[in-house]
């Protein structure tokens, strides 16, 4: 991982065979299937891997900061993508400006730490965007700043599809292994006296897995009868379930059947995967990361993080 971005040498080496192809941000895309040899050659890591590293930069589901920019199926948290050929690819407005800031050796903006690596199976989780730059804007002042207001600026863990965040935040900023749990939200629809909204899904959790899970525990079994204590602690009472997601708004409408909306909210927000659990961990303690940012060498730093924002919002 460089000091510079945060990026680990596998994901800029994919930033500059991009680069190197001239799929930069505003110019057209190209093949994947011609990235993902431009990838193999620069890693060494094969085809199906090349095209997976690809993918992990763009899942914007995932990321906060996606760094290549997709067109075509891409997959998604349920369904698996298109064949490289398929579809397209290019370098994003923040990847482009990455690859950029690694090349010349100037300025530095810690896209790595906003994205963390949880979308590749690792225990750093991302922070919001926002709340990073904020810290470094605050760093770069001349006045001193003490760690309790760093640590306020960036407040906790953001995943992409804002679920809620719950652990032992002290630990992990601390740089601690800290199991967290991601839940999504659980309400009971506005209006209604028994339909309840589940959104906001756990990184990595698509609608059909919820409303998978949900359906094997709200169904009645031969077996309810004969083992009526274990059937009241996992059934669930709900006459139905609708899946009203479109395109990125998950939205899964559950029925409560029998009143007491109130404790089925609770029920489904400890069912899995509406809540999953895992271990994170940052690779030291967070003030100390930022505080190495902009790192050494003269750079404008407020005039850094004003193009990356700008470049956020291409």
């Amino acid at each position: 991982m460089t000091w510079r971005t945060g990026l680990g040498m596998v994901d800029i080496a994919v930033l500059e065979a991009l680069a190197g192809m001239g799929a930069t941000a505003g110019r057209p895309r190209v093949k994947t299937a011609t990235a993902v040899g431009a990838v193999d050659r620069a890693t060494g890591l094969g085809p199906d891997l090349s095209y997976e590293l690809l993918l992990s930069l763009g899942r914007a589901w995932m990321l906060q900061v996606p760094l290549v920019d997709f067109q075509g199926n891409i997959g998604s948290p349920d369904d698996g993508p298109a064949p490289p050929r398929y579809n397209e690819v290019r370098l994003s407005a923040t990847g482009e400006l990455a690859a950029g800031i690694e090349r010349s050796q100037t300025g530095a903006v810690p896209v790595g730490l906003i994205n963390g690596n949880v979308h590749r199976g690792g225990t750093e989780p991302p922070f919001a965007p926002g709340a990073v730059v904020s810290a470094l804007r605050r760093l770069a002042r001349p006045e001193q700043v003490d760690d309790s207001e760093l640590l306020h600026l960036i407040g906790a863990p953001s995943f992409p599809s804002g679920c809620d965040v719950v652990g032992d935040l002290t630990a992990l900023l601390a740089g601690e292994e800290t199991r967290f749990q991601m839940i999504a939200s659980v309400t009971v629809r506005p209006g209604s006296a028994t339909a309840i909204e589940i959104r906001h899904l756990p990184p990595g959790i698509g609608a059909d897995e919820v409303v998978s899970a949900i359906e094997t525990v709200a169904g009645s079994r031969d077996w309810h009868e004969r083992h009526r204590r274990l059937a009241e602690q996992t059934f669930l009472p709900i006459s139905s379930i609708v899946d009203e997601s479109r395109q990125r708004d998950t939205v899964i409408v559950c029925t409560a059947a029998g009143g007491r909306p109130e404790e089925l909210v609770e029920a489904l927000r400890r069912l899995w995967p509406v809540q999953i659990g895992r271990a994170l961990r940052l690779p030291g303690r967070l003030t100390h990361l930022l505080r190495r940012w902009p790192g050494p060498g003269p750079s404008d730093v407020p005039a850094l993080l004003d193009r990356f924002e700008d470049a956020m919002k291409a």
